[in-house]
């Protein structure tokens, strides 16, 4: 019988990761209508690659459906940047982000003047968004992660919140499956989406939080 089946990836430890409450604290000193912040909480809350993430244009986003088309990465190669192929097949995918992200994601678009369609959303490196997060890693003193950890982090979050497992793989293009798959297990494959829900869910339970302790001082 067929088995489903992702990219081989060594358990992380916890000093590798972030928790919610650490990214929160990081986050704190960043306005996210700028594009390192706006940055993060795409890398920590819908789990892209770095250079996904910087491959991203404006015409891959609909702000309507709420939903990320991630076909493309963007690397820089011998000092020029240029456009590649996602790390896979699977890794061309549609996500669709959780309602506080789309509300986000939209400020920072309109507080941006050039909105052509073949344009960035972010333009920077990924050595600068590097820099950012080692910049807000010593002003907060959350333990030090490498960037593409933000990635495994959210990871981790979605498996804490109780994902499924073919959920988490799917958002985050690591799911391989083919014909024999769907023909062994097409029964078994969840047809209902519940990430979205429960990032939200927690999203706003972390921030009832923040404001109860904000009241409580």
């Amino acid at each position: 019988m067929m088995k489903m089946h992702r990219g081989n990836m060594r358990k992380l430890l916890p000093e590798e990761t972030w928790t919610m409450e650490e990214y929160e604290k990081f986050i704190s000193v960043f306005d996210v209508r700028t594009e390192e912040g706006m940055a993060f909480e795409m890398l920590y809350w819908t789990g892209i690659r770095v250079g996904e993430l910087l491959g991203l244009l404006y015409q891959d986003v609909n702000i309507e459906s709420g939903i990320i088309n991630i076909n493309k990465s963007f690397q820089v190669v011998a000092g020029e940047g240029k456009f590649v192929n996602t790390k896979t097949v699977a890794s061309n995918r549609m996500i669709t982000m959780p309602e506080f992200l789309v509300n986000e994601l939209n400020e920072y678009i309109h507080s941006h003047v050039n909105q052509s369609p073949d344009k960035r959303l972010f333009c920077f490196t990924d050595r600068r968004l590097a820099y950012h997060l080692n910049h807000g890693i010593e002003q907060t003193g959350v333990k030090k992660i490498q960037l593409h950890r933000i990635r495994q982090s959210h990871e981790k979050m979605l498996e804490a919140i109780g994902v499924p497992s073919y959920e988490r793989w799917e958002r985050l293009g690591t799911l391989r499956m083919n014909w024999q798959y769907v023909e062994a297990y097409g029964d078994h494959v969840p047809k209902k989406r519940v990430a979205v829900k429960l990032l939200n869910e927690i999203h706003t339970e972390q921030k009832m939080k923040k404001e109860v302790l904000r009241n409580g001082k």
